[in-house]
């Protein structure tokens, strides 16, 4: 379906992505004045001063603003344009000044934990005494 904003305001879209037991709550929402989503195929677009959020167990994970933001639910991958073409010529991108700006955390962590510890080395590392070779042995 789609839906058109008020003149002067963004549509809003909201919806709760599948996650894995265990992991934290995900949901995907986004504003634009123009919204297109297509159910079947799990796409949305975000159309004219869009911008869309990720959120992780309720904390703000990725963010991107564009005039088009196309979204795919299913294989959670987006695409940010910064101006839309007609004709060749670039249309206008309100408040966007034609640029795509994100912010993005980690797939694999959450906002703000604390990075995981080195691997340790298979063969564990011991300390020598002796610097090998005999020449700084030598005193003259």
């Amino acid at each position: 379906g789609v839906i058109v904003a008020e003149p002067g305001k963004r549509a809003f879209f909201r919806q709760k992505r599948d996650t894995l037991p265990g992991q934290p709550e995900e949901f995907i929402e986004g504003e634009g004045e123009t919204i297109d989503y297509d159910g079947k195929a799990d796409i949305v677009k975000f159309i004219r001063r869009g911008e869309m959020r990720r959120y992780r167990g309720g904390q703000l994970s990725d963010q991107v603003t564009g005039s088009i933001i196309v979204y795919n639910n299913i294989t959670d991958i987006y695409t940010v344009d910064g101006q839309k073409t007609s004709g060749g010529l670039p249309s206008s991108s309100v408040g966007q000044g034609g640029r795509v700006r994100a912010i993005m955390a980690p797939k694999d962590g959450t906002p703000g934990a604390k990075p995981k510890p080195p691997a340790t080395p298979e063969t564990p590392l011991r300390q020598s005494m002796t610097l090998g070779g005999d020449k700084g042995d030598e005193k003259k």
